[in-house]
């Protein structure tokens, strides 16, 4: 009598070894597909962040101070002077400022950003306002991109 001897074959070995190749790679290929999406995510809510911190930061400074009329320009739409505050535009550097101060981080390249003042001229019965447009975006994922339009109106009419 011939006594059956407990174990895979050779072929049933290769073919569980294949099988679990194919399954491994499948949860491979998912999870670095994942890992990029967050990392996405990540970067667009970063992005987001700053984009939201410096609207706050012009709306506060378009509702506490008047524009100032004397150093407007109505031909440069990259200058938007608050009171004492200025912000300012540098299409080289792709960067919003504040005082000489970055609005930004150094990640954030700012593609596009506009200041329309509505009146253009001190009109004391007229409530002064801003209307800002920007466009920024991330020099780490420069496919991430946000735009953004807001009018900010002043409380202080002079």
């Amino acid at each position: 009598m011939r006594m059956k001897l407990a174990g895979f074959s050779l072929v049933e070995l290769v073919v569980a070894i294949t099988i679990g190749g194919v399954v491994l790679s499948t949860v491979m290929v998912s999870y670095v597909s994942l890992a990029k999406m967050r990392q996405s995510l990540d970067i667009s809510r970063q992005v987001q962040r700053e984009l939201n911190f410096a609207t706050m930061r012009i709306s506060d400074r378009a509702r506490a101070n008047s524009i100032n009329y004397e150093k407007l320009d109505s031909d440069n739409h990259h200058f938007l002077p608050l009171g004492e505050d200025e912000f300012i535009y540098d299409d080289v550097a792709k960067s919003l400022s504040m005082n000489g101060a970055p609005l930004f981080s150094p990640n954030i390249v700012v593609d596009e950003a506009e200041f329309d003042v509505w009146p253009i001229n001190n009109d004391p019965k007229v409530q002064p306002m801003v209307t800002l447009q920007l466009l920024v975006s991330s020099k780490n994922k420069p496919d991430i991109v946000i735009p953004l339009r807001t009018t900010i109106s002043s409380r202080v009419i002079r």
